[in-house]
């Protein structure tokens, strides 16, 4: 059977830095290449992990390979790791594009907008970078959330001013609302936030990508109930003055 395409994939690191970037090589790849040469482009994003993949699916019979020197300047200034999957066999090819699909937080295949699917991928990391614009602190609370009828119990890996990071929790749909409830460590006050699930760690994305974070869920704060909001913010702010006192005692 005649070989029907010509794939490469790319890994993009620090994608939330240079997204401008890579919206311009991807729209330049669209207006260069067209509909015969390359069929199909496929982007991937991993928002824990601040990257985004893509797949080029060239035409083989349309395929020369002078394509690759338009894509050398791109590599060097967006750090790419280049993959071209046709040096792999069937099943490593079949494993590496499987791993594109089931640990990315968004895919566009097929038909879609090429513009709607970039801003859709923007607007993750966008919401992503301002959480973590609000320093984290790395304490362990116990949260209690409401999925469907059931009261669950976790473990936070860190908390902010804007949002929190579960431990562990990976089945959350993205961009659901959750009922959280905490209390804060030394204080019998207790915090109640809507919070919505803005990115997913999981443990295939931390073997790929990420390995130095633990799987889990990121979510931001919506809505705080009652005085919620100044409860977390006092509590947020006496943790950094005790830290700089204890760093300030150090030296």
């Amino acid at each position: 059977m005649a070989r029907k395409f010509f794939e490469i994939a790319f890994v993009i690191p620090f994608a939330s830095k240079v997204f401008p970037e890579i919206r311009s090589f991807l729209k330049s790849a669209r207006a260069r290449f067209n509909q015969d040469e390359l069929p199909e482009l496929q982007i991937f994003s991993w928002v824990g992990g601040n990257s985004v993949g893509v797949i080029f699916r060239f035409s083989f019979e349309n395929f020369v390979p002078s394509m690759f020197k338009w894509f050398a300047s791109w590599a060097q200034e967006l750090k790419m790791e280049i993959i071209e999957l046709e040096n792999f066999g069937k099943p490593e090819k079949e494993a590496m594009r499987k791993r594109f699909e089931m640990t990315s937080d968004a895919k566009f295949t097929g038909k879609y907008n090429l513009d709607h699917a970039l801003n859709e991928i923007e607007g993750r990391f966008s919401r992503l970078v301002g959480m973590r614009r609000e320093q984290r602190l790395p304490v362990r609370l116990t949260v209690k959330f409401r999925t469907g009828k059931a009261l669950e119990r976790e473990y936070t890996e860190n908390i902010s001013y804007g949002g929190m990071f579960i431990r562990g929790r990976t089945d959350l749909p993205l961009r659901s609302k959750l009922e959280v409830v905490f209390k804060l460590p030394g204080t019998e006050e207790e915090v109640k936030a809507v919070a919505e699930v803005v990115h997913i760690v999981s443990q295939e994305k931390v073997d790929m990508i990420d390995g130095d974070r633990v799987p889990g869920s990121g979510v931001h704060f919506v809505e705080f109930v009652g005085d919620g909001e100044e409860k977390l913010r006092r509590y947020i702010e006496k943790m950094h003055e005790q830290t700089q006192e204890d760093s300030e005692k150090t030296f």
